[in-house]
């Protein structure tokens, strides 16, 4: 959604989420588990953590149905009914990523499907929205998986985005020029 040019966006502040709605045991181990593979990953300086309070948030993981996301983010109202998860983030004039929310729905999909959401949508958000048809193991695969691991691709994508010689705001070529 949104149709943004393609460039390179990234966090260059430390991803700082505070969880709302149902806090279900299973998708908290989950989002640890991303947190941390994020985290090792991550070259830049850039962390994910999670915070208590909602004010010392920069992003907003919502755990519940999609009605009740909508009453929280009316702007999202109309991608709700076809999405069982999703996510937003806004970026400043230099394209760094500064604020973000998703949600997961945890009512119509089953658990397994709730995981692989939170993955998927949390993963997008940093700064990797695009996904492919080219890599099935992915989750960025664009057909419906329920993939709950990084493949080795989806590995090397995060460790890129966040490696301390690309920033916010390249193209595909000087991208390219960056890491031959």
């Amino acid at each position: 959604f949104g149709g943004a040019a393609e460039i390179t966006r990234r966090w260059e502040t430390n991803m700082k989420i505070y969880v709302g709605g149902v806090k279900k045991p299973l998708l908290i181990n989950e989002l640890y588990k991303v947190i941390y593979e994020v985290n090792e990953l991550a070259s830049t300086g850039f962390m994910m953590s999670v915070v208590e309070d909602s004010s010392q948030s920069n992003y907003y993981l919502y755990l519940g149905s999609g009605k009740e996301y909508g009453i929280l983010f009316p702007s999202s109202q109309s991608q709700i009914n076809s999405n069982l998860g999703l996510f937003n983030i806004n970026w400043d004039s230099q394209n760094n990523l500064f604020k973000g929310r998703m949600y997961v729905d945890i009512y119509k999909p089953d658990e397994y499907a709730q995981q692989h959401l939170l993955r998927e949508e949390l993963t997008q958000s940093l700064g990797l929205g695009k996904d492919s048809y080219k890599y099935p193991e992915s989750i960025f695969q664009q057909n419906w998986t329920l993939t709950t691991e990084y493949a080795e691709i989806d590995n090397e994508l995060i460790r890129l985005l966040y490696y301390p010689s690309l920033y916010s705001g390249m193209t595909d070529v000087e991208v390219e020029e960056a890491i031959t």
